[in-house]
């Protein structure tokens, strides 16, 4: 299985981390029912089902005067940086940074979020840069099952605590899209436990566990930062062949609360060169 090339490009407003990934071209594995994966057939006679928006909002995002971070993951690459660039209709982010979804059927699944936070996986429509003259860099129509692009957009904290401890809850999540290298095949879940985040003068600590699961299989990830700061950090072994890690932030939750957000992948997956991947978000107060 060939590694992935991670780019750094620093700027003065915007940072991103762009994982180029490239998979082993395996046969694609049996997922869940149709009702799972967007762009299922039907019956026998191959109707394309469009997948249904799913979830919602306590309240519209709203930017604050510090700055944005925000992280989009999928089969095409990743990204996470500052931006000011976002747009929100019903809930669903429509567009962020410098990626757009459109369509007459354009469908956001696992929408969640309120003042602070705004969390969904694009499933249905056509995604494109709008940096580069609109190019189309993938089109959802159901010829790739559960294809999708995750994505969470965060407000940015001035300062950390210098002491105490805080609460986690268990976590909101994206579903989580299997690739192996020829077809976003399957359907798992993803939960959350066992998160905490502390605070000192030489910074923050936080741990958290993911359990992504599919049928009886449990794939589990304990992940952990000690003495970290405002910036992006790498959780686990980061991304790349054969590691399972991702990235963390923290964000503003909120009325003295703080996120522990961002991306993971759990790379080659029961060893076959698959990988999951998707979004996370824990509030802690």
């Amino acid at each position: 299985m060939k590694g992935r090339l991670r780019f750094l490009i620093f700027g003065t407003s915007e940072l991103f981390v762009l994982l180029a990934a490239s998979f082993l071209m395996l046969s694609a594995c049996g997922g869940g029912g149709a009702s799972n994966i967007p762009g299922s057939s039907s019956g026998n006679n191959n109707t394309t089902v469009i997948p249904s928006q799913t979830g919602s909002v306590s309240a519209v995002f709203a930017a604050n005067s510090i700055d944005q971070m925000m992280f989009i993951q999928s089969s095409n690459g990743n990204s996470a940086g500052n931006t000011k660039s976002f747009v929100q209709v019903a809930g669903a982010l429509t567009s962020l940074d410098k990626y757009a979804l459109s369509g007459t059927s354009a469908v956001t699944q696992d929408i969640a979020g309120d003042a602070n936070f705004a969390l969904g996986r694009w499933v249905w429509g056509t995604v494109t840069d709008t940096s580069s003259n609109n190019t189309v860099v993938q089109t959802m129509d159901g010829s790739m099952a559960n294809a999708a692009w995750h994505y969470i957009l965060l407000n940015k904290l001035s300062t950390l605590p210098t002491s105490g401890v805080m609460v986690c809850d268990n976590g909101t999540f994206t579903h989580p899209t299997y690739n192996d290298g020829t077809n976003h095949a399957n359907s798992a879940v993803t939960s959350g436990s066992n998160a905490s985040l502390s605070f000192s003068a030489s910074g923050a600590s936080y741990s958290f566990t993911l359990s992504t699961t599919l049928g009886t299989t449990t794939h589990i990830l304990n992940f952990s930062n000690t003495n970290v700061g405002l910036g992006l950090v790498m959780i686990g072994n980061g991304f790349g062949a054969g590691v399972a890690g991702g990235y963390g932030f923290l964000s503003d939750g909120g009325n003295g609360t703080i996120r522990i957000s961002g991306i993971y992948s759990n790379e080659n997956y029961q060893n076959i060169g698959a990988s999951y991947y998707g979004t996370y978000s824990f509030l802690c107060q």
